[in-house]
């Protein structure tokens, strides 16, 4: 199909080409339909023409002066077996099918004329164009063609990747969409600058369903549907993604323990649990993290989970015994073990609020309630759900989200003799762990849901956002499935920024409101050494992300920019001449918006003190052109702790320069 103004021209396997207006997108309507009587392969809108490549090698014009009937004016022959994909490139139209392309001239777009073409073979399934350039995607090769002088047109290069969808962007990438079949599709991508020597760059998103078999971009932004893969059992999925530059695919620095099982964070301090112990790191600097403490290296944890200074987990001893271990932090912040309960069976989950923890079991063993009160005796006070699987708890006061045998409740737990389901919905069967996280935001309380799959599980991983103000009439706001069979570990909301650890990469959106749908923002994709099939965790500081995969790869990463936004002004309005601050609202509850000024184009700083002198967050470091721009602060410190009411200093520095202003974060 192709589009002009509000009409859609589909062509389809009963050789009709079939008109509908779209002009009220909720409800289109046919207003023609043409009997063609030869089969079509492909159909191309240039303006108020209509061209339609027909399976008898010949190329028809239509003209649409009116639009809702298209009428035929002209028809050319082309080369046998080569007009089976069609696409524009200025006024040169570029055919191509199993036998090879042809170019055409459409400078009198009535009158099309070829100019050139080019023989070769192989099963062709799509093709794209850009100034001169072709990569035409076939079902065992991707051919790139130059074609600038359609008289002589050469073979760039021969890739090895099928191109089931393909693309050329705007920024000389080429994307290929690859049939991976029973795991997932992709897209490749390629740096094309050079097109005799196409550079790999990176393969995104490893979450589709089915292979990508149509790609396309429009006002930055590239759009790729899937083909249902036979196997998937489900409808193929629709992925947006931003034309840009890719994040760098290595890690600032990396370290290798055994396993990796969970992570904290306390300001630059990151608490790894591993099979060598708790590896403690100080990552102020996100090069060089520095290691502070090993807390039992010949002890194993899972789970670890803290609150008011107090932290649980489970511990595997020397001897191969199982417990829930309470420990407290000291004066610089280092781990203590305090007391213990032995524990038995399959642990896969941990909360604690308070004085009191839960741990969920496997193999319906239900979940134990445990006063902690006293760190040195901690106490079971009941068990919940026996008889069920319990992998996932979070708890917000008494109401808790709890993953039992299948589902996502939503319990009051006021009184423990006697839980009261106030909502529930299915959230899969056949799940590893389940990772909840209670959320205050804008007056409302949300709840971060991550699926992680226990096995090669069609449903895959999956990352929702609730409104759960109302327990008992929960509201989905987000549902990110596109993440395919990625794993996914426990979401992170940093200000207006959602964080979608995965196994394979990490996915990051723009969410500056509960009401408001979450813009894709970028995806970092783990080098392969990273990749473990089930989830990673992630923390963020002002610096750096740090990540932890199950196979016990810890890495620290660059922070995407925080989102940087241009302040709408009239286009006439001169560059600013001076370096400049401001803050509205001033005084603030709960966020404000960080408006500064750029004489020229150059790195930018934005910072955040508070009246002593020190740095509470760093909130942008990035280039950024001349001009005015934003950045919001959430009131948070680098941990995500909020920070006191109070006055703050915020600084924009750019090179040598720099000005301030105060701030007023209210009660």
């Amino acid at each position: 199909c192709d589009v002009w103004n509000h009409y859609v021209y589909v062509i389809d396997d009963q050789a009709r080409i079939t008109v509908i207006d779209v002009d009220d997108h909720d409800s289109p309507f046919q207003v023609n339909q043409i009997e063609v009587g030869i089969s079509l392969n492909d159909v191309l809108v240039g303006g108020p023409w209509l061209y339609v490549a027909l399976g008898n090698s010949t190329l028809q014009t239509y003209s649409l002066a009116s639009a809702e009937n298209p009428a035929l004016v002209n028809t050319i022959t082309l080369p046998w077996g080569h007009a089976e994909r069609l696409a524009f490139d200025n006024d040169r139209i570029v055919a191509a099918g199993d036998d090879g392309i042809v170019v055409i001239n459409a400078a009198v777009p009535s009158w099309p004329s070829i100019v050139g073409s080019f023989a070769f073979d192989g099963h062709t399934w799509d093709l794209s164009v850009r100034n001169g350039l072709a990569v035409v995607g076939q079902s065992d090769q991707s051919l790139l063609l130059d074609y600038s002088d359609p008289g002589n047109i050469t073979e760039a290069a021969v890739l090895a990747d099928a191109g089931h969808g393909v693309l050329l962007t705007s920024n000389n990438q080429m994307w290929l969409g690859r049939d991976d079949c029973w795991h997932s599709g992709a897209v490749r991508i390629y740096d094309v600058s050079d097109p005799s020597t196409p550079i790999w760059l990176h393969d995104e998103i490893e979450g589709f369903r089915g292979y990508p078999s149509a790609i396309v971009e429009f006002q930055g932004l590239v759009f790729a549907a899937e083909y249902m893969c036979w196997c998937a059992g489900e409808w193929p999925g629709f992925h947006i993604f931003k034309v840009g530059d890719l994040p760098l695919p290595q890690p600032l620095a990396s370290a290798s323990y055994d396993d990796g099982n969970g992570m904290l964070l306390n300001g630059y301090r990151v608490d790894l649990a591993t099979r060598q112990g708790l590896v403690s790191l100080d990552v102020s600097d996100p090069y060089s993290p520095q290691t502070l403490q090993v807390l039992d290296p010949d002890n194993g944890y899972w789970w670890p989970i803290e609150d008011e200074g107090i932290v649980v987990a489970i511990r595997l001893d020397a001897n191969q015994d199982i417990w829930f271990q309470v420990l407290t932090r000291d004066a610089q912040g280092n781990l203590e073990r305090r007391g213990k309960i032995p524990v038995s069976g399959n642990v896969r989950c941990l909360d604690l609020k308070g004085s009191v923890a839960m741990a969920g079991f496997r193999n319906g063993e239900g979940a134990l309630v445990v006063d902690i009160s006293n760190p040195e005796s901690p106490e079971i006070v009941t068990e919940l759900f026996v008889g069920e699987n319990v992998v996932g708890i979070a708890r917000h006061g008494d109401l808790a989200a709890v993953w039992v045998s299948g589902s996502t409740n939503l319990i009051d737990l006021s009184d423990l003799a006697n839980p009261l389901l106030l909502s529930s919905w299915e959230a899969g069967t056949q799940y590893y762990s389940q990772f909840y996280q209670f959320v205050e935001r804008s007056g409302r309380l949300v709840l971060l849901v991550s699926e992680t799959g226990y096995d090669f599980d069609y449903y895959g991983g999956l990352a929702e956002v609730y409104d759960v103000t109302e327990p008992t009439d929960p509201e989905c706001l987000l549902s990110l499935r596109q993440l395919g069979l990625d794993m996914v570990g426990p979401l992170i909301l940093d200000g207006d920024m959602l964080i979608v650890p995965g196994s394979r990469e990490m996915t990051f959106y723009h969410w500056p409101a509960l009401d408001e749908p979450a813009e894709f923002h970028g995806r970092l994709q783990f080098p392969n050494e990273f990749i473990e099939w089930w989830s990673s965790w992630a923390v963020v500081t002002d610096q750096a992300i740090v990540s932890l995969s199950r196979n016990g790869l810890m890495g620290t990463w660059p922070l995407p920019v925080r989102m940087l936004s241009d302040v709408s002004e009239d286009d006439s309005m001169p560059v600013p001449k001076t370096l400049s601050v401001s803050s509205v609202p001033n005084p603030f509850n709960p966020s404000c918006e960080i408006r500064f000024a750029m004489p020229a184009d150059g790195e930018i700083s934005v910072e955040v003190f508070d009246v002593m002198g020190r740095r509470v967050r760093s909130l942008l470091k990035a280039n950024a052109n001349a001009g005015r721009h934003s950045v919001r602060w959430d009131g948070r410190d680098g941990s995500g702790q909020m920070v006191a009411a109070g006055v703050y200093l915020v600084r924009v520095g750019m090179g040598q320069f720099s000005t301030s202003t105060k701030l007023t974060l209210a009660k």
